[in-house]
C-alpha cells in the first residue's frame, strides 16, 4: 500500500508513492445525497468527491489524486471496496495534508451533526486564530467530503459561504442532518 511520506510544510504537502502503485476508483451513491467518486487502495480511502454540475468529469478528480500521489496509476474498480467498506464499517483514510490542514480537519470532525461553526471559530479551535483565510483554504482542500464535514462551516454572517460541490448540495446535506 501507499505510504504517506509527505513532508509537512506550511505551503504544500505532496504524497510520494512508488511508480506503478495503483489507486482504484468507483462511482457510488453516497447515502442518497449524490453520486460520488471514491478513490482507494487496499483498505485505505484517499478521496470522496461528489459528482455535481460543473464537477461531473472524472478527469477533474483524477488530476487532483495524481497530483497528490505522484507516480500512481488510476484504475477503475469493480465496486468491491465499497461493498466491503459498507459491510465491515472499517475504512482507513489517508488525509495527507500539512500540520495546519490536519489541525483544521480534526477540528471539523468535532463539529456535531446538525451544528455549524464559522471560519473564525474553526481557526480559533484549530489553534490558528490569526489565519482565518488560510484555515478557509484548508477547509476547501478537504478530499473527504462528508467524512470530514467541511459542509458544516459557514460564514460569520450566517450565510452558507462556499462549497466545492455547490451551495445547493451543501444546503441539502445540512438540511438532512
Amino acid at each position: 500500500p501507499l505510504k504517506n511520506t509527505a513532508k509537512k510544510t506550511a505551503k504544500k504537502a505532496v504524497v510520494k508513492s512508488a511508480a506503478a502503485e495503483k489507486i482504484y476508483y468507483d462511482l457510488v451513491d453516497w447515502q442518497g445525497v449524490a453520486p460520488a467518486y471514491v478513490f482507494w487502495q487496499g483498505k485505505k480511502m484517499f478521496g470522496l468527491y461528489f459528482k455535481v454540475a460543473g464537477l461531473e468529469k472524472l478527469a477533474d478528480f483524477q488530476a487532483e489524486i495524481k497530483k497528490n500521489f505522484k507516480g500512481s496509476e488510476l484504475v477503475k474498480g469493480d465496486g468491491s471496496f465499497w461493498v466491503k467498506a459498507i459491510n465491515s464499517g472499517k475504512v482507513d483514510f489517508d488525509f495527507g495534508g500539512t500540520d495546519m490542514e490536519n489541525a483544521v480537519w480534526k477540528t471539523l470532525c468535532k463539529i456535531p451533526k446538525g451544528k455549524t461553526m464559522n471560519y473564525t471559530e474553526v481557526a480559533k479551535a484549530a489553534g490558528y486564530p490569526k489565519a482565518v483565510r488560510a484555515v478557509a483554504s484548508a477547509v476547501g482542500r478537504n478530499r473527504h467530503s462528508l467524512i470530514i464535514p467541511c459542509h458544516r462551516v459557514i460564514r460569520s454572517d450566517g450565510s452558507l459561504g462556499g462549497y466545492r460541490f455547490g451551495l445547493k448540495l451543501k444546503s441539502k446535506i445540512l438540511e438532512n442532518e
